[in-house]
């Protein structure tokens, strides 16, 4: 075998151990990659879990003894910012006298929450948080504008499957409750399943045929799956 085929043989086993080396150091990546979503997944869920045990006791609270501008001495760390309507039959929510009023808020944690949102066919019960960061949606969905008391609130969160990741299954006619920090319950019904570009930020808020919309992202990210829906009468 001449000097010149023997280079060339070695160079393309050089080449090949290069491109396996390559090969494994894809495959180790994807596989840390996987891994750590599982683990974010995970957290996001546990926490959005221990946020959600203390926010059901702050609206119990607020509905078996109401009280304005209070601390809750039963959950430390839970400071209410206003809860409870007065303890009589006849009482009119204040939202219906004033729908532009300022939502109510509880602050856990350090975090501003209004309320919870509830999807029981996909059994999916989160805190939902007064506004949305990229921080705050990694522990729980959050207010991407509007309010429950004026028909227009748009709520949106990660897709991870222990937030709105299951909403791609939701089917027309699902109920979807809001409950906000008073303990007032609003029960919608899906009407519309829409997939909006990433990039549509006045089509997310736009429309008066619905009163609240979910949205979260779709697996690869560059669209919302958008669910709309219409408060029961």
């Amino acid at each position: 075998m001449s000097f010149a085929v023997k280079r060339m043989k070695k160079r393309k086993n050089a080449a090949g151990v290069v491109l396996i080396s390559i090969g494994m150091i894809l495959i180790a990546s994807a596989l840390a990659l996987t891994v750590y979503n599982i683990w974010d997944d995970s957290r996001a869920g546990a926490e959005a879990n221990e946020v959600l045990e203390q926010l059901d006791e702050v609206i119990k609270e607020a509905v078996k003894q109401p009280s304005s501008g209070s601390t809750d001495l039963q959950s430390p760390g839970v400071v209410v910012d206003q809860v409870g309507p007065p303890a009589y039959e006849e009482y009119i929510p204040d939202y219906l006298l004033n729908p532009g009023k300022n939502m109510p808020s509880v602050i856990i944690d350090g975090r501003r929450y209004i309320g919870k949102l509830d999807i029981p066919s996909l059994n999916i019960s989160l805190p939902v948080t007064d506004e949305c960061t990229l921080t705050l949606l990694k522990k729980s969905p959050g207010r991407y504008s509007g309010s429950v008391y004026l028909h227009n609130i748009v709520i949106c969160g990660h897709n991870y499957a222990s937030h709105l990741g299951r909403l791609k299954n939701i089917l027309v006619g699902d109920t979807v409750i809001f409950t906000d920090v008073d303990g007032n319950v609003f029960e919608y019904s899906v009407s519309e399943i829409v997939t909006i570009p990433g990039t549509g930020v006045e089509e997310m808020k736009a429309g008066d045929d619905w009163d609240l919309t979910v949205f979260t992202c779709n697996k690869g990210g560059k669209a919302r799956i958008t669910v709309r829906c219409v408060l029961k009468k």
